[in-house]
């Protein structure tokens, strides 16, 4: 009861991740906004949040997480040890100290716990604000 082969029970993520989702209006409004679409293409969001030419994504357009979704591919493949022991974690790792912190390997599996404890109830938090706003 309630066990599933994690190559199944991450199949939906995966190909929500790869097709994508329609841009939230709300989103796309913010991303409108001179300011914020300036700012996201001359960062590393313009990776998620812009077209192949480099235009911000805008109303109509899919946000698609390619890069996440070869990286729930990989842990799906190779179990949770892909996280906490294999080249997803130390990649993560680079992204982190890139990103200027210092976070290391055996500290990675107890901040992972850390935010799958407190993560969802913070999470709920924000996708009801969302909510809230889009229902406005």
């Amino acid at each position: 009861y309630g066990r599933l082969p994690w190559a199944l029970l991450f199949q939906p993520s995966i190909q929500l991740a790869r097709e994508g989702t329609p841009l939230p209006a709300f989103l796309a409004y913010l991303l409108s906004l001179p300011r914020v679409g300036r700012l996201v293409r001359e960062s590393s969001l313009c990776q998620l949040l812009c077209n192949h030419n480099q235009s911000v994504l805008g109303t109509g357009d899919t946000l698609k997480f390619p890069k996440l979704a070869q990286t729930l591919e990989t842990i799906a493949e190779q179990g949770a040890d892909a996280l906490y022991t294999g080249q997803v974690g130390l990649d993560l790792i680079q992204d982190i100290r890139e990103a200027g912190d210092t976070l290391k390997f055996p500290k990675l599996a107890q901040t992972l716990e850390t935010i799958a404890e407190q993560g969802v109830s913070r999470l709920q938090v924000g996708l009801d604000l969302i909510q809230d706003i889009r229902e406005a």
